[in-house]
């Protein structure tokens, strides 16, 4: 008995391992960009892979189903848009460069250009401090959305695995592989939900309090729960 009760508490354990080392490169991740000062180069970075995905996507499949060499202009300028969001003067002038650009590292270097001057005129825009903010803002944001659905997945997965025994298979082993994979999707649609939220977060102003209102919303209570009295001056004046 002393020896079953071991074995399923050192199964548990090794499930929970799973789970934990997951939770913790996330949370290292989300400790790292709190404390961060500047994810300009980052962010950039990580916009840029992401063209390197649309292009790789945006190549029509052979009979043989390898992509193929050529692109498919309207795929790109689609995927494109859903970082970037166009007014329709735009996406047709876009859509008129883009189509003139047939090479691959061409079409990238267009579009990182691109998105270099829509990120350079958000940030003169609202300014370097501001432009910082919203981007740690957007991939926090994208952090945890994305991270409360992956721990449903995991907890989902960990309820049916055991049911993989009866097809002859390790129920942990099958566990860890599954885990990983959505460990990878994650941390994909992390990346994706920053690119998509970077440029679509507005910045609202400050709401201005006039000086009249902003007098009378003073709270002259004392530490004794009386407030002031107002001082009360009998000189006439002449």
């Amino acid at each position: 008995v002393e020896g079953f009760n071991f074995d399923m508490r050192k199964n548990l354990v090794e499930y929970d391992d799973v789970a934990n080392q997951q939770r913790d490169i996330v949370y290292k991740l989300r400790r790292r960009i709190l404390e961060s000062k500047n994810l300009k180069d980052e962010v950039k970075e990580k916009l840029e892979h992401h063209i390197d995905k649309i292009l790789l996507i945006s190549k029509p499949i052979d009979p043989s189903g390898r992509p193929t060499q050529s692109l498919d202009h309207e795929k790109i300028l689609l995927s494109f848009t859903e970082m970037v969001p166009f007014d329709d003067k735009s996406w047709g002038r876009l859509k008129d460069q883009l189509k003139k650009i047939k090479e691959t590292d061409k079409v990238k270097e267009f579009l990182v250009g691109v998105l270099n001057d829509i990120h350079s005129a958000r940030e003169k825009q609202e300014g370097e401090v501001v432009m910082r903010r919203i981007e740690k803002f957007a991939y926090l944001s994208a952090i945890d959305k994305h991270w409360i659905d992956h721990i449903d997945h995991i907890d989902d997965l960990r309820e049916g695995i055991s049911l993989r025994a009866y097809g002859q298979r390790d129920p942990l082993i099958e566990f860890k592989n599954e885990a990983y994979t959505l460990f990878e999707n994650l941390m994909d649609k992390i990346n994706e939900e920053l690119e998509h939220r970077l440029f679509r977060i507005g910045v609202a102003p400050a709401p201005e309090i006039p000086l009249s209102q902003a007098r009378e919303n003073i709270d002259t209570t004392d530490m004794t729960g009386l407030a002031e009295q107002p001082t009360i001056n009998n000189q006439q004046s002449t």
